[in-house]
Formats: C-alpha cells, sequence, structure tokens
C-alpha cells in the first residue's frame, strides 16, 4: 500500500494532512521534504523521481520551553520513535516518514538531526548507522574511520580528502543492497573546529561564514575547502573500517582485528546514539543482515595516531600511504 505520494506542495500523509517544504535534501539516500535550511545537498527545483518509500518530511516547531531530562522512546513493531532532550526533541512515524522536531532555534537541529533519530530510522528499516568519517577508495569502495568522539577522524578525513576524495563526515549510512553493502553520508560537508579549519590551509576569517552546530564547529562544505569529492552517481561499498585512537608515540600504528568478539565490541560501541538507544534497539541492530555482512565481509582495523597532532599533514600523509599505496 502506498502510504505517502509527492506533489508539488509537499508530502500527503496517509492521514490526508498536505505537508508544505520549502527545501528537498539528499540525506543518507533518501529524499528528506523540509521547511527549514540545512547544510545539505539541496535538491531544490528538481522534479522529485524516486520512490515515496524513499522519502521522508521533516516539520519544525518552535517552543519557549524545553524539556529538562532525557528520553528515547522506541516501538520496534509500530516504527514509532519519541526523543526527550534539552536541545531538540523528536517524534518519528517511520511507517509514514515522518519527523517532527521541537527546539527553540534551528541550531539545535543541525546539532542533533543527522544522528540518534536517523539511528532509529535506519535500525528500524534494517539499516545500520555507525559513527564514521569516510572516504573514497580504489575500485568504488569506501574506507570508514571510526572512534570516541575527539580521536580526530573528522581532523583526519579533512586532511586525507587532498589525495583521496571525501565521503561523509561523522556518520556512515551502511544498507545492504544486492549482497551489497552500500554507503550513504549526510552530503558534503565536514565539521571543523576553528583549529582544523586552519590545519586545512582556510583563511580563519572564513569560519565565522559557515553554519554552526552548538558545540560552535561550522559546517563547511568541502568544495568550497577545495578539497575531493565523491562522485555519488555509482554504488559505493564499504571495504574496510579503521578504529581510530590516539596514542603518546611519535607515530602511526595499524593492526587488523581478527578476534570476532573484538569485532563485534568495536562495532556496537560504534553505532551512532549507542548510549542512549535502548538496549533492545542496540541488539536489534547487532542482529540485522546488515551489522553481520558487516563482521563477515568488511576488513577491520585498529588505528593508532599521535596524541599529539599538531603536524596532522604529517600523520594524514603516513596514513594515506599505509592506507591507499
Amino acid at each position: 500500500m502506498q502510504i505517502c505520494s509527492v506533489n508539488k506542495q509537499g508530502l500527503t500523509c496517509q492521514r490526508g494532512l498536505i505537508l508544505l517544504h520549502r527545501y528537498c535534501y539528499s540525506l543518507y539516500g533518501y529524499q528528506l521534504l523540509s521547511d527549514i535550511s540545512l547544510p545539505l545537498r539541496t535538491t531544490q527545483g528538481q522534479e522529485y523521481t524516486g520512490d515515496a518509500e524513499d522519502s521522508f518530511s521533516l516539520q519544525h516547531r518552535g517552543v519557549d520551553q524545553m524539556p529538562l531530562d532525557e528520553d528515547v522512546f522506541v516501538d520496534l513493531d509500530k516504527g514509532f520513535s519519541q526523543i526527550r532532550s534539552p536541545i531538540a526533541s523528536y517524534t518519528i512515524d517511520v511507517k509514514n516518514r515522518y519527523l517532527e522536531v521541537s527546539s527553540k532555534s534551528q541550531e539545535e537541529i543541525i546539532s542533533t538531526l543527522f544522528n540518534i533519530p536517523f539511528s532509529i530510522i535506519s535500525s528500524l528499516r534494517g539499516e545500520v548507522l555507525l559513527h564514521a568519517s569516510s572516504i573514497m577508495s580504489a575500485h568504488n569502495s569506501v574506507v570508514a574511520f571510526c572512534g570516541k568522539k575527539a580521536a580526530g577522524k573528522s581532523t583526519l578525513v579533512a586532511h586525507l580528502a587532498k589525495m583521496k576524495p571525501f565521503f561523509g563526515d561523522d556518520t556512515l549510512n551502511i544498507k545492504l543492497m544486492d549482497r551489497r553493502l552500500s554507503c550513504y553520508s549526510a552530503g558534503d560537508f565536514i565539521k571543523m573546529s576553528q583549529e582544523t579549519f586552519k590545519s586545512v590551509g582556510l583563511k580563519e576569517t572564513l569560519f565565522s561564514c559557515y553554519k554552526k552546530n552548538i558545540q560552535g564547529k561550522a559546517y563547511v562544505d568541502c568544495s568550497s575547502a577545495g578539497l575531493l569529492v565523491s562522485d555519488r552517481s555509482t554504488d559505493l561499498c564499504l571495504s574496510r573500517i579503521y578504529f581510530v585512537s590516539r596514542h603518546n608515540e611519535n607515530r602511526i600504528a595499524i593492526q587488523r582485528i581478527e578476534c570476532d568478539l573484538q569485532k563485534r565490541a568495536f562495532l556496537v560501541s560504534n553505532i551512532v546514539g549507542v548510549g542512549y538507544l535502548p538496549a533492545k534497539v542496540v541488539a536489534y541492530i547487532a542482529n540485522s543482515s546488515v551489522f553481520k555482512s558487516i563482521l563477515k565481509t568488511v576488513e577491520l582495523y585498529s588505528l593508532k595516531i599521535p596524541h599529539d597532532i599538531a603536524n596532522i599533514n604529517n600523520v594524514a600523509r603516513d596514513v594515506g600511504t599505509l592506507i591507499f599505496d
């Protein structure tokens, strides 16, 4: 049964509501129809040709007060979820492909939308959203860099994108299509602190021109930063994952992970929102066909980089030499 359809006004839901939208974006392989501006690749002005199954509608509701507590509720059977947060609260109806977000300003949406909300959507649609920055390698394959917050993933990928095309920052959506692990990102932007912005070689005075999240990091379009960007017209397959961490040695160290239990633990710890999602949702993701396929077919490595990455250009060059040559 067709649950929704797209017309000139926007998305018509099963409930008969016509939701007006000013923007149409490409996000994680979906069409996102939105009433607010986001730092995403826009398809505005183009005729919508995708299946309605691949579209989601986003509506923003401005509020004066936000809840003081945090809570995530997910109904796996009904495809319904609610996220309560002091930053931004979401109601997600996956079956009707509808999201409503409540926040005081749009900055809170930019800081949250690409993470837990779409991690829930991905899980309910049999996909996996990893906390990873990524780069395009040879033969239409994607190399992902996972790791804890502040491990250096975005900074490393920003510099690797001088050598190989950038694919995505911070999150990576993985779907199983025709027995292949196909990759999708949130767009061609990369979150940069002012320090990373400067290290890439951009003028510090331009930093204030970009939209920022609540942590003060700028969403920088890779093309405007002079970085290489991947051609997304082809199906890109996940080939390797590197789990990035820091050590006190003045060199990089790469080691393949062979232990299945260690692989599983690393992957689970890098599911987007793993610390907030209900345990049953994490278990649901870990038992999905996509998750099992990653464990079976993708090469996993640990990558240790110097704790002091002041000389990040040399670190990225050494990493690129070992990974791409």
